[in-house]
């Protein structure tokens, strides 16, 4: 079971979604895609491993903040899994939190570390209730608070963010900001200093991200039109993206379409 809940208004500069799936896991390996965001994850009776740098890290029933995921990482589903996430936009964990996203790792860290005893009262919300919708009311009223106190910041990256997402990743970063050098070099600045990455990188990874998305509802693709719709040169481009992103070709990738996340 996997069901999504999207933010509109100011939220949804900061925050992508707040998501909820339980299944019984086989142990089988997953690999989980680059997408550029950053999760809070809230395990309820639920044992997750991660291989991250060839290392094994074993999450257990709890609060974790995983930061931005800038390359591929494989994961294993044990027993009965069932998780409560928030996941973040670029600059949305530091608008809540005050940390830039660069600082927080992609292996998994307690919230508890983070914000202290306010995490352990969350976890103990989660954990006892009983159903769907009280998770998703006591997940809305809390992000709600946080930013209530939250004073709005980093404009240029979050703008630029969005207009990235809208346009899937397409339009070329330096067109965004083409009229005027001094806003696209100061746009430079903020992705670096606050992701840690460039926004021709980030803009790569909700490329890469939507076409994940797109292949998963298809029953066969077409490649060209992949290549067209997402303005690459050409079918080795595609290739060439598909291989520095999965290490498989795009028929590859296809074919075990299921073992990715």
């Amino acid at each position: 079971m996997y069901r999504s809940i999207k933010f509109h208004g100011i939220l949804s500069k900061y925050v992508d979604r707040i998501y909820f799936y339980s299944f019984i896991g086989d142990g089988s390996l997953k690999k989980i895609l680059p997408d550029g965001k950053t999760d809070l994850v809230f395990l309820t009776d639920s044992q997750v491993e991660y291989i991250i740098d060839n290392k094994l890290i074993t999450a257990y029933s709890g609060a974790y903040i995983q930061g931005m995921n800038r390359d591929l990482t494989k994961s294993r589903f044990i027993n009965h899994v069932n998780v409560s996430g928030i996941r973040f936009l670029p600059c949305g964990i530091k608008a809540l939190l005050g940390i830039p996203d660069k600082e927080i790792p992609n292996t998994p860290i307690l919230l508890r570390d983070v914000i202290g005893n306010k995490a352990e009262e969350l976890e103990n919300k989660i954990s006892e209730a009983r159903t769907l919708n009280e998770r998703k009311s006591i997940l809305v009223s809390w992000i709600e608070s946080m930013f209530a106190r939250m004073i709005e910041n980093n404009g240029i990256l979050t703008h630029t963010v969005k207009i990235i997402n809208l346009g899937k990743g397409i339009e070329r970063v330096n067109d965004i900001y083409n009229k005027s050098d001094s806003l696209y070099k100061k746009m430079q600045r903020s992705f670096k200093e606050s992701l840690g990455l460039s926004p021709k990188q980030y803009s790569r990874i909700v490329r890469f991200d939507n076409i994940h998305n797109e292949l998963i509802s298809m029953k066969e693709p077409d490649w060209m039109t992949l290549v067209s719709k997402y303005n690459f040169t050409d079918q080795s481009h595609l290739i060439k993206e598909f291989q520095y992103f999965t290490g498989d070709t795009p028929s590859e990738f296809f074919k075990h379409l299921d073992n990715y996340i």
